[in-house]
C-alpha cells in the first residue's frame, strides 16, 4: 500500500553497508486510508459490520 500512496521515498544509511540500509516512505495519509477502505470493502468472503457506540459502562476500579 505504501508503494501506491507514497509522496516521497528515501534510502537511509546509504553511506554505510547494505546490511543497514533502510527504505523510508512518506505516504499520503488520506489517500492511504481511502485506498485501504476500498480494498477491504471489495474483499471477497469478508463481511464488514459497523456500528456506533451509544453508551459506555465502566465498572468500579480495583487496586
Amino acid at each position: 500500500m505504501a508503494d501506491r500512496t507514497y509522496l516521497q521515498k528515501r534510502v537511509l544509511n546509504i553511506s554505510r553497508g547494505p546490511a543497514v540500509w533502510a527504505l523510508r516512505a512518506q505516504t499520503d495519509k488520506r489517500e492511504y486510508a481511502a485506498v485501504m477502505k476500498r480494498i477491504v470493502e471489495n474483499q471477497e468472503n469478508l463481511v464488514i459490520r459497523e456500528g456506533m457506540v451509544t453508551d459506555l459502562v465502566l465498572g468500579k476500579m480495583t487496586k
